[in-house]
């Protein structure tokens, strides 16, 4: 889908076009493999960019691709009108406009509705990207990643 075109649409009808006035960017991407959707901001040009991950979404229905969008630019809104930057955030600000778009009765919504969630459930799509296998030096386990670098302490 064009991912512009939604990116668009959506920041009129929940957003009030305040992300675009605010340099807000959208792409896909074709290196992201461990999550869906990314919000990432660039705090001396006061750019955000969200991602969405091409492997991730590419067979995945459109509402899902919706779905996720729609999260990354919750966070896009959030650091927009409060400066947060901490892509973590699911608290009640952002749980509120969720639950608004969620519940909302827009013309392009699926007849079930929205489920932007704060989590996303690609969980096969994300182990199959996990192509390359390392054997930790201190405990002997296996460890999966989706590239090809030894892994760290944190895997």
């Amino acid at each position: 889908p064009d991912v512009h075109e939604m990116f668009v649409y959506f920041d009129q009808t929940y957003f009030n076009g305040m992300l675009q006035r605010n340099a807000v960017m959208v792409e896909w991407s074709r290196r992201m493999t461990l999550c869906a959707g990314q919000c990432s901001y660039r705090g001396r040009e006061s750019l955000c960019r969200i991602a969405l991950s091409e492997p991730l979404l590419k067979y995945r229905t459109s509402k899902e691709v919706k779905e996720t969008l729609l999260h990354e630019m919750i966070h896009a809104w959030q650091f927009v009108t409060d400066g947060n930057r901490d892509r973590e955030d699911h608290g009640p600000k952002f749980l509120g406009k969720m639950e608004e778009i969620n519940g909302g009765a827009k013309r392009d919504m699926p007849q079930a509705g929205y489920a932007v969630a704060v989590y996303h459930t690609f969980h096969q799509e994300v182990n199959f990207h996990r192509q390359h296998w390392w054997q930790c030096f201190s405990c002997g386990k296996q460890v999966r990643r989706s590239m090809n670098r030894p892994p760290s302490e944190k895997d």
